[in-house]
């Protein structure tokens, strides 16, 4: 993500958990992100405010992300 002129990008290290009763695979809990998603809920907050005033493509360009990339925060907003 750019922010000004500089990039940004955030890089972390999920660690697999394994219980020592039941064998189950667990991921460790990330406040910040849900599920698999690559993007943090504060990127989506940002998508969705751009998307108020940008058309997806603007938007993806502006923020250096793929279109796809888009896709399931557009919808959130509705249609643009």
């Amino acid at each position: 993500m750019n922010i000004g002129e500089k990039h940004q990008m955030l890089v972390v290290c999920i660690n697999r958990l394994k219980c020592s009763t039941c064998a189950r695979d667990a991921y460790e809990y990330i406040p910040f992100a849900t599920g698999k998603q690559r993007y943090t809920h504060r990127l989506v907050h940002c998508m969705i405010m751009l998307l108020e005033k940008m058309s997806i493509r603007d938007v993806a360009g502006y923020l250096n992300l793929s279109w796809d990339t888009m896709v399931a925060p557009a919808q959130r907003t509705g249609p643009v």
